[in-house]
């Protein structure tokens, strides 16, 4: 998929020898993006020669005569579990999202998210390994009523990771 004003996409289909081919493509910048097929595998690295197209994505300009994008796929998977809660009181409901850090533009869609059970628990499966910016929030029932959210905790995940976190909400009172 295209990033910029310029919203493009192309996709290949991939053969029996593990290559693609993309042909026809605009100018311009591009996010790899990776249907999943199994969410227990995610893109380890993908390289558009020396360029990190996680990172920086892959830039086509007239006059490049093309190139090679070697991704690589590891089944190395992390989880992240966790609780959210106001004090000692469980919150039910809660979104709690994943973001990378630092995002780019490259890496927007790569967030996981989920609600929390009635416990103020949440489990987060089939995370790819990173650097994430994790915040809970319980969204605004009205315009007038602003959100709530903890504040944004970094957490670093290894392949085949378990961590466990909490993040704290303070709800303020019910006016009566």
């Amino acid at each position: 998929m295209g990033v910029g004003d310029d919203q493009a996409f192309s996709w290949s289909e991939v053969k029996k020898d593990g290559t693609f081919q993309f042909t026809d493509v605009a100018d311009g910048s591009y996010e790899l993006k990776i249907p999943p097929y199994d969410q227990q595998w995610y893109v380890k690295s993908a390289r558009w020669g020396t360029e990190d197209v996680l990172e920086k994505g892959v830039q086509v300009e007239k006059g490049n005569s093309g190139g090679t994008l070697e991704i690589i796929f590891s089944k190395g998977v992390a989880q992240l579990e966790g609780t959210v809660t106001d004090g000692d009181k469980p919150i039910a409901a809660a979104q709690v999202r994943l973001n990378h850090e630092p995002a780019t533009p490259y890496n927007s869609g790569g967030g996981e998210s989920t609600t929390t059970d009635q416990n103020g628990h949440f489990l987060l499966n089939y995370v790819p390994p990173g650097k994430y910016r994790v915040i809970a929030r319980i969204p605004s029932a009205t315009p007038d009523v602003p959100s709530l959210s903890s504040e944004p905790q970094t957490v670093t995940l290894s392949e085949r990771d378990h961590q466990q976190i909490s993040l704290t909400l303070k709800i303020p009172p019910a006016n009566n």
